[in-house]
This record gives C-alpha cells, sequence and structure tokens, in this order.
C-alpha cells in the first residue's frame, strides 16, 4: 500500500499532514496519493497514481483556462525585484498594478509585441534620466517586449501564465504533503527546479485540478504565485489610446 497522510478529515486547519500519515474520510481510510489527490481521479481505484498523473490531469484542466489572475512576487537572477496582481490570458496579454521595491510602481499592460508601463515618479527614475522622465511623466511608455528594461514585467507575466509550470521536467515530482488553501484541500508537490533550488506547488484536491499556488526558492532569484484564480472566459484587454503614448528612447536611459 501507498505512503499516505495520517489526518482526521477534515484535518487540523493548525498542522499540516506530511508523508507517511493516512487520512480517513467519514466511509474508508486509504493512502493519500489515491484519495487525498482525488483530482486525478474520477473514483478511487486499486492503482495508485503518480505525480506525473496528477500534472497530467492539471495540464488538461489549464489548457481550457483562457484567463487567470495571481498575486506575483519574482526577483531575478540580478536582484531586480516586483510583485503585484496580475490578469492574464490565453492571447499573450498581461496587466496589472506592480511594485518595484527601492523603485516604485507602475501600472503594466502587455499586448502582443508591446509593453506599456505608466510608472509613478520612483519607477520613472529609477529607470530614465531627467529629460527622459519628464516628457514620460503622466504617459505610457512604449517599449519593445525585449527591451531588458522591462525583462522584470515580461518575466513575472510569463511566470504567471496558466501553461507556464508545465514546461517543467516532471520526473523527479514528489508528494511532500496534504494541506489546505483557506477552505481547499490541496496536494503539495515538489520538484528540483532548472536553477537549481526547489518549486513546491500546490494541486487543488477537489474540484478542477488547478495549480493554486507554486514557489521556487534556493536557486537563481526566487518566484511565489498565490491567489491563482482561472476563468473560461476571456476578456482580453487592448493597447491604450494612441494619444496617451510615447516610446521610450534608449538615449535617456539612467546611468
Amino acid at each position: 500500500m501507498a505512503e499516505g497522510i495520517r489526518c482526521v478529515y477534515p484535518p487540523d486547519r493548525n498542522r499540516t499532514c506530511v508523508s507517511g500519515d493516512t487520512i480517513r474520510t467519514d466511509r474508508f481510510t486509504l493512502p493519500v496519493l489515491v484519495c487525498t489527490t482525488m483530482l486525478v481521479l474520477t473514483a478511487c481505484g486499486s492503482s495508485t497514481p503518480t505525480a506525473a498523473d496528477v500534472f497530467a490531469k492539471s495540464r488538461k484542466a489549464a489548457e481550457r483556462v483562457r484567463s487567470s489572475s495571481v498575486s506575483a512576487h519574482l526577483t531575478l537572477e540580478d536582484g531586480r525585484s516586483v510583485m503585484g496582481g496580475l490578469f492574464v490570458d490565453d492571447h499573450g496579454s498581461c496587466e496589472g498594478d506592480l511594485t518595484f521595491p527601492r523603485a516604485g510602481t507602475a501600472t503594466v499592460l502587455v499586448v502582443g509585441a508591446r509593453v506599456y508601463v505608466k510608472g509613478d515618479d520612483g519607477y520613472l527614475e529609477s529607470l530614465f534620466a531627467e529629460g527622459e522622465r519628464d516628457r514620460l511623466r503622466g504617459s505610457w511608455a512604449d517599449f519593445d517586449v525585449s527591451d531588458p528594461l522591462v525583462q522584470p514585467i515580461t518575466a513575472v507575466c510569463e511566470a504567471a501564465r496558466p501553461m507556464t509550470p508545465f514546461r517543467l521536467d516532471r520526473s523527479a515530482t514528489v508528494l511532500d504533503s496534504a494541506s489546505y488553501i483557506d477552505t481547499q484541500p490541496v496536494a503539495v508537490f515538489k520538484t528540483p527546479g532548472p536553477g537549481g533550488g526547489t518549486v513546491t506547488e500546490s494541486v487543488s484536491a477537489k474540484g478542477k485540478p488547478y495549480i493554486l499556488e507554486r514557489s521556487e526558492f534556493g536557486g537563481k532569484g526566487s518566484l511565489s504565485l498565490s491567489r491563482m484564480t482561472y476563468s473560461t472566459r476571456l476578456e482580453p484587454p487592448v493597447a491604450p489610446p494612441a494619444q496617451g503614448v510615447l516610446p521610450a528612447h534608449r538615449d535617456g536611459v539612467a546611468a
């Protein structure tokens, strides 16, 4: 019999089940890999699903998602950091209000190959010389999506997309524990990350098997995604009105 979780169901909210325990329902006791991760099954069967099975089902659910929202905090390898709430869709768009620690705040909008940023004085001062930031103040600064100046924005938007987790090699993914996010039961998995760290993901064990939280620590940079919600409806954002957009000039970048 597979190793499981030993917690009376529902478990004590102050205790996280750990590997080696079992979980008890009103009807029977079964290993966590069989019933706590019920998201991979239509009914508990005789075989034990693997982590790969869980994420295969999760991927199928994510493929039907048209848009999602997330609270994100990303630190790049070079130390630049960004945090805030984002809305992303399956057309590649991304929008939200972001904070750049020690550098201000900005409203961002990614549409196609363009990144539009309306930053406060702190954000503009962190990137541009005085003349350029005076020119851009109160307007949407227009960048190409490949511009290194907006790499923190494009990186956090990419991390927030529902399909991004499924690029990860799942051959070493293991079930770590069973827990709750608010009242939602989740199965928590750990995977070696490509940068040498550990990726931790909480997958819903009730309803659609969506990833509800995701983090990566211990490698180069760090990532934390939480409050992840998903929708099969799409309301794509549009670019700002042309009269409110100004190109960001590279010769105006702060030294």
